[in-house]
């Protein structure tokens, strides 16, 4: 992976909910299970946040740049999570925010796309 590469994925998972989407991920493969049964039981364990609009488009997108790295992405997965970046799900304005966060954010989000669109390998749809 690349420095640029590294700082977008370190930018996103500076997030406490993508970081504990990871942190789950990481415990299922642990376990054994492969990236597909890992992706479900990440997906069973927030299925409480999906529908939130502030921390639903978070778990799918942290998912979707796992599934990337693993080098396992799931072709419905990343389409939504790109759907949702492009949307600005997660990257949307905030009352008296500071310009360059603001910047800092659009940039994260356009560079988030531009990794899932990358498609370094053929998608695992099952």
């Amino acid at each position: 992976m690349s420095e640029e590469t590294d700082a977008v994925i370190d930018a996103l998972f500076a997030s406490d909910l993508a970081r504990d989407v990871r942190s789950e991920f990481n415990v299922r493969r642990d376990e054994g299970l492969s990236v597909h049964d890992a992706t479900g039981a990440v997906f069973a364990h927030f299925r409480h946040l999906l529908d939130r609009a502030d921390e639903g488009p978070v778990v799918i997108i942290a998912m979707a740049v796992l599934q990337q790295l693993e080098r396992a992405a799931t072709e419905s997965i990343r389409d939504a999570a790109v759907e949702l970046l492009r949307e600005g799900h997660g990257f949307a304005s905030r009352p008296g925010e500071n310009l360059t966060f603001r910047r800092d954010r659009e940039r994260l989000r356009d560079q988030l796309i531009e990794l899932l669109e990358s498609r370094t390998n053929e998608p695992d749809e099952q």
